[in-house]
């Protein structure tokens, strides 16, 4: 029995779109599959609440110095932000640089750690290798380290 002229045309169509819808999905999760992996590999609100030990407030912006300094660095010391970060247990690869915001002589820095929370860390401009190149932030002395909630809980 021979099909009827309309099935084969139906049948084309069908394929052209689902090999369209196919290729879109494709690439869609090509150019979306490193920002929702962004998110997968942040650590969780709830973690961030344990490693701080303490109430983290609701906050305006990062250089909130309103929000209580962890007891990471000694006063009136500073560390590598590397080892800032391996006394934190915080893996480097599962956060977030936002950016750096240059405040007279002080920088700070500010990892996107979990969903509604930040790390700052303080850097002084004056020492040797202040003009920090990108992906050299870890390499900078820091110090009054902040966790800073961004959303409201």
């Amino acid at each position: 029995m021979t099909p009827a002229p309309f099935m084969f045309s139906v049948n084309k169509n069908f394929a052209c779109q689902t090999q369209r819808l196919m290729r879109t999905v494709l690439l869609l999760s090509m150019l979306l599959g490193p920002l929702t992996s962004v998110a997968s590999q942040l650590y969780s609100d709830d973690w961030v609440q344990g490693m701080a030990r303490m109430e983290i407030g609701p906050s305006q912006s990062a250089v909130d110095l309103r929000q209580p300094v962890l007891d990471v660095v000694p006063v009136g010391q500073s560390l590598v932000i590397s080892q800032i970060f391996k006394r934190l247990n915080i893996d480097p690869n599962r956060v977030v640089l936002k950016g750096s915001e240059r405040r007279m002589n002080v920088t700070f820095y500010e990892w996107q750690i979990s969903v509604s929370y930040l790390l700052s860390i303080m850097s002084a401009n004056s020492h040797v290798g202040s003009d920090t190149k990108e992906g050299q932030e870890l390499e900078r002395e820091g110090y009054g380290v902040r966790i800073i909630r961004i959303h409201a809980k």
